[in-house]
């Protein structure tokens, strides 16, 4: 028997206590990882598109080497950072002086690398690794894990070490590198979809009130679907002329 005033207790919450760290504020290192997503996706990922089309453009999308000269930047603010830089014929440490004028993230892209963090990256990744490692991911269940191991394993096999990283190996940054590559790819192609957009004025739709079937006047302009597959060729007035004037 309950007593009045004693509510009937629950078999499967009378042990259950809530924990008040998960209430709590986050910890130090959840504020890090917040701030670093925060710069990545608002300030670093939009400030590195067009040193990564003009790296695409120079080396023919990845099959010419390009030769980038380390820029000269007399700021107060600037500081040396080391970072190891990783790619399919072995690995380097390069010596950059980076401050707000010429970020390590933008040096990095336009000597063909992919940083690991936004700031202060330890270690770069080859762009053209991470282009084979997202088409392989794309075809293939991904694993971080597996392809880390196996390209330490392989360096290792032409005599280059990564002792210079912590316990775990290339595996957490080379899964950061490859994250946000993903996201600047993404990004690209957002990017080339609004200056398509924005260059090539749209036509007059179908009559109002009617849909593209019954509209006689639909078969005027291409469908909607080919217009946004490609707004350079379908998406100006001149559609049906020279495809080179929009």
């Amino acid at each position: 028997m309950y007593s009045e005033h004693e509510p009937p207790s629950d078999s499967l919450t009378d042990h259950l206590h809530v924990s008040e760290d998960l209430c709590s504020s986050p910890s130090r290192n959840g504020w890090k990882k917040m701030r670093q997503w925060q710069r990545w996706s608002s300030t670093t990922i939009p400030s590195l598109i067009e040193p990564y089309l003009t790296y695409r453009r120079l080396s023919r999308n990845f099959r010419d080497v390009v030769d980038y000269e380390l820029p000269q930047c007399n700021c107060q603010s600037s500081r040396q950072l080391k970072v190891l830089c990783i790619q399919f014929n072995g690995s380097k440490t390069v010596d950059l002086m980076v401050c707000p004028c010429v970020p390590a993230a933008v040096q990095l892209v336009r000597m063909g690398f992919f940083p690991c963090a936004p700031l202060g990256p330890t270690l770069a990744v080859s762009l053209p690794v991470l282009s084979l490692v997202r088409q392989l991911f794309m075809r293939t269940p991904p694993n971080i894990s597996a392809w880390s191991e196996s390209l330490e394993a392989y360096l290792g096999g032409m005599g280059y070490e990564v002792q210079c990283l912590k316990k775990g190996g290339i595996r957490r940054r080379f899964g950061n590198a490859y994250h946000w590559y993903c996201i600047l790819e993404i990004s690209l192609e957002e990017y080339i979809q609004q200056c398509l957009q924005g260059s090539a004025p749209s036509p007059s739709g179908p009559c109002p009130g009617l849909s593209s079937f019954q509209d006689p006047c639909s078969k005027k302009w291409p469908s909607e679907y080919l217009r946004k597959r490609c707004p350079l060729c379908f998406g100006g007035h001149n559609w049906q002329g020279n495809r080179h004037v929009i």
